[in-house]
């Protein structure tokens, strides 16, 4: 299961559904991407001052390598540290992005892949949402006049904590 943060852009004078559609959902862990090509990862997000310091750190790692401060094979050790720590703090940089520019932090979905995330996470704010504004995206659905609703399969059972294995779930409504 993956973590991911959500965030909200402020809100336009457009509809409900194109502000929906302009959240971010930012992965939490190790970011591959940002570990192997960094400054090309920055570029895509729009990272610039993240981009102008690794500039800043490479040009003082060569630098010191040049003057001879530091070994030559120290070189490779150090831009590879460097290429760890951006890999890590490659959600970090871009939260903090989003925040510096007043997005709001809209929550934690756990979820196995993104569109997993994006399904839970607007599942709950669609629910969360005043009637009036979720109006326009819900579609009516008319069932016809003829046709009776469908009766429940089966009555609700009682509560029996003998008839649990450890680690299900308790039915709605069941108490500890």
């Amino acid at each position: 299961m993956r973590v991911y943060a959500v965030f909200e852009p402020r809100m336009r004078d457009d509809d409900l559904m194109t502000h929906a559609e302009r959240f971010r959902f930012v992965r939490d862990g190790f970011s591959f991407p940002a570990f192997i090509f960094g400054p090309l990862w920055m570029l895509r997000h729009r990272l610039w001052l993240a981009l102008l310091v690794y500039i800043v750190i490479v040009a003082a790692l060569g630098a010191a390598v040049y003057y001879r401060v530091m070994p030559l094979g120290a070189e490779a050790g150090v831009s590879f540290l460097l290429a760890i720590i951006i890999g890590l703090e490659a959600a970090t940089l871009r939260r903090r992005k989003l925040l510096w520019w007043r997005w709001r932090d809209a929550g934690v979905v756990i979820a196995d892949d993104l569109v997993g995330a994006e399904q839970r996470f607007f599942d709950r704010w669609v629910a969360r949402a005043p009637r009036e504004m979720i109006t326009d995206i819900t579609p009516t659905v008319v069932a016809p006049a003829d046709v009776a609703p469908p009766a429940p399969d089966s009555p609700p059972r009682p509560y029996d904590p003998d008839s649990y294995v450890v680690g299900q779930f308790l039915p709605p409504g069941g108490t500890r």
